[in-house]
């Protein structure tokens, strides 16, 4: 318990306290520490659910900045279109590009946490094809 709190961890037996943690990290986008975390308490299903709650937390911020980013681009459009210019056609500035290339890469980690969780939720079975899936699909990260 020492080193536990050593480390700023609250020890083992008080699972109240690192319910409360665990919540902090994901409400501060740490999924994965929160995961680490349950892990380091021995309980999975506690880490598959922070991956889960982060990757379908990431997927809702992403479908926001899509709607956000498709609204503020038909309105340059319309401006343009009003002002009688706008000969590059492609809303402006090129800012479309890089938001979808933020967007893939937000993508992306929403993606991760769920095989990261896909992985866990197999620990400690003696499900073979799953133990080879994992690693197949490892070799591909």
């Amino acid at each position: 318990n020492r080193a536990l709190y050593l480390c700023g961890w609250c020890p083992l037996s008080e699972r109240s306290r690192v319910e409360r943690l665990l919540r902090r990290l994901q409400q501060r986008s740490l999924y994965q520490r929160a995961a680490a975390l349950s892990l380091f308490h021995l309980d999975v299903t506690r880490a598959i659910r922070a991956l889960v709650e982060g990757s379908e937390a990431i997927a809702r911020e992403t479908e926001y900045k899509n709607r956000k980013s498709n609204r503020n681009n038909q309105a340059a459009n319309g401006r343009e279109g009003k002002a009688g210019g706008g000969g590059n056609g492609g809303g402006g500035n090129g800012r479309g590009h890089s938001g979808s290339a933020e967007t893939e890469e937000v993508g992306g980690r929403a993606n991760d946490l769920r095989m990261a969780a896909i992985a866990l939720s197999g620990y400690g079975t003696q499900n073979k094809l799953w133990r080879s899936t994992c690693q197949g699909l490892l070799q591909q990260l």
